[in-house]
C-alpha cells in the first residue's frame, strides 16, 4: 500500500498536466475533427480598400445528422426531423499591415464603410443537383441544439447566440486563444441532394463593390441598388461537399470535402445563387470506383 502523503502530489501534478494550456495545445484543429480550414488572409489590394479590415481564421468539421423531435410552432406537435449541422470554430486573427506613411489618409470620413461592425455569422447551403440551385438557410432549432451539445460534449452556440461585437485578435502561436464555438443547423433538405456548398459568411468585413473601387469621379456613375446604396459583394468562405450517397439511407459517413475552404465574394442579394455545377469532377468518380 501507497501512504496518502506520498500519491497525493503526484496526483496533483496528473489534473495540472492534463489542464495545463500547454497539455489542451497538444490537440490539433485536424485531431479535434476539422477537416477543412479557411487562414486567416487578405491581399495587399483588400488591405489597401479597407484599413478597418479583419479577417477571422475558420475551422470546420464535416456535416454531421441527428434525429431528433422538433416541435411544429403552428400545431405544437412534435415530429421526427433530420437535421444537418455543421460545427465551427473561428478565431480573430492579427493582419499585418505596412505602415502608410504617405500623405492619403482620409481626413474626413463621411459615411462609415459597409462591412459588418459586429460578429454575425451566416450559413448558406446551396444544392446543384438540378439545373437551379436550391437554397438552404441556416436555422436555429432549439431540439437539435440541445442533441448536438450532447452528443459533441460541447456547449456550441447556435448562429444567434454567438452573435456581438467582434472577438479580440489572438497572434498565431498563442497558447490563448479567442475561440468562438458554434453550430449551423438545417432542415427540409432533399435527401436526394449528392453535390453543395456550404457558404459561410460575416467572419470578416471584407467587401467589394460590383468593379474596380470607384474615383470621385466616377462614383456617380456606380450601379446602385433599390436603396440607392452601392452594390457590394461581401468576401465569404466556400466549401465544397459530394455525398455519393442515396435519398433512402443517409448516412453521415458519405459526405466528402471537395478540396480546400476558399475566400470567394458573393453579392449580398444574389438572385441566382452562385455555387459549382451539379457534374462530378475527376476525383469524385474516381472515388466512387473504389479508387
Amino acid at each position: 500500500m501507497i501512504a496518502r502523503s506520498s500519491w497525493l502530489p503526484l496526483l496533483a501534478f496528473a489534473v495540472l498536466a492534463v489542464t495545463s494550456p500547454a497539455a489542451r495545445a497538444q490537440t490539433t484543429p485536424e485531431e479535434a475533427g476539422f477537416k477543412a480550414i479557411a487562414a486567416s488572409e487578405a491581399t495587399g489590394e483588400e488591405i489597401s480598400r479597407q484599413r478597418n479590415l479583419w479577417v477571422m481564421e475558420v475551422r470546420l468539421k464535416p456535416v454531421r445528422l441527428v434525429n431528433v423531435d422538433v416541435t411544429d410552432p403552428k400545431t405544437g406537435e412534435k415530429k421526427k426531423t433530420l437535421v444537418w449541422y455543421v460545427v465551427y470554430q473561428a478565431i480573430n486573427r492579427p493582419i499585418t499591415r505596412r505602415d502608410d506613411v504617405r500623405d492619403t489618409v482620409p481626413v474626413n470620413v463621411v459615411d462609415p464603410p459597409p462591412g459588418p461592425a459586429m460578429f454575425v455569422p451566416e450559413f448558406t447551403i446551396v444544392a446543384t443537383d438540378s439545373e437551379a440551385a436550391v437554397v438552404y438557410e441556416d436555422e436555429v432549432i432549439p431540439e437539435a441544439l440541445a442533441a448536438i451539445r450532447k452528443r459533441e460534449k460541447k456547449p456550441y452556440l447556435s448562429t444567434a447566440e454567438v452573435i456581438g461585437p467582434i472577438p479580440t485578435e489572438t497572434p498565431l502561436g498563442s497558447t490563448n486563444e479567442q475561440v468562438v464555438e458554434g453550430v449551423a443547423t438545417f432542415r427540409g433538405i432533399d435527401p436526394a441532394t449528392d453535390y453543395f456548398t456550404l457558404f459561410a459568411s460575416g467572419f470578416t468585413n471584407g467587401y467589394a463593390l460590383a468593379g474596380p473601387p470607384p474615383t470621385p469621379e466616377e462614383a456617380p456613375l456606380v450601379l446602385l441598388d433599390e436603396d440607392g446604396k452601392p452594390i457590394a459583394w461581401r468576401k465569404t468562405i466556400a466549401q465544397r461537399f459530394w455525398r455519393p450517397g442515396d435519398e433512402f439511407n443517409q448516412n453521415e459517413g458519405e459526405f466528402r470535402l471537395r478540396g480546400n475552404p476558399v475566400w470567394t465574394y458573393r453579392p449580398d442579394r444574389a438572385e441566382t445563387p452562385a455555387a459549382d455545377p451539379a457534374e462530378p469532377d475527376a476525383d469524385d468518380e474516381a472515388a466512387e470506383a473504389g479508387e
